[in-house]
């Protein structure tokens, strides 16, 4: 779901005063607008966002052009196990960021499960994700 300057744009029929998300972007957004996004209604992600400006981007051939991702971190995050070295796993049900050393010496078999990558995402630890699965280089906005 959707909310831009107060109409929220939805795939779902709740409201008959939502609109269909089958709009295009560039009928609703426009540099300079903060608007809201919420993913996954049952462990909700919601994310602020700000158009910066326009971009053109070539169509390819199965519809999807990805023209830029998350910023990284300017920091790493500490693991909240040693507090030394960089986190590179989160265990979601204790809400902990661990680095790889901490991971081996703390995560022992099934255990091992209950850790997720930490990746770049505002759903690093929710519901299981686990990033994405192509080179996250491919993404990077080339001018």
């Amino acid at each position: 779901m959707f909310e831009i300057e107060g109409v929220i744009y939805a795939d779902y029929d709740i409201d008959p005063r939502d609109r269909s998300m089958d709009i295009r972007l560039s009928e609703v957004l426009r540099p300079d607008l903060t608007f809201r996004y919420e993913y996954d209604f049952g462990t909700t992600t919601d994310i602020d966002l700000y158009v910066f400006g326009e971009v053109k981007a070539p169509l390819r051939r199965d519809g999807i052009s990805i023209i830029g991702q998350n910023d990284l971190p300017e920091s790493q995050f500490i693991c909240e196990i040693c507090g030394e070295r960089p986190a590179k796993h989160i265990n979601p049900y204790r809400i902990r960021l661990v680095c790889d050393a901490c991971y081996d010496e703390h995560y022992k078999g099934d255990m091992k499960y209950e850790v997720l990558p930490l990746v770049n995402s505002p759903r690093a630890g929710v519901c299981g994700y686990e990033g994405s699965r192509v080179d996250p280089g491919e993404y990077r906005v080339r001018g």
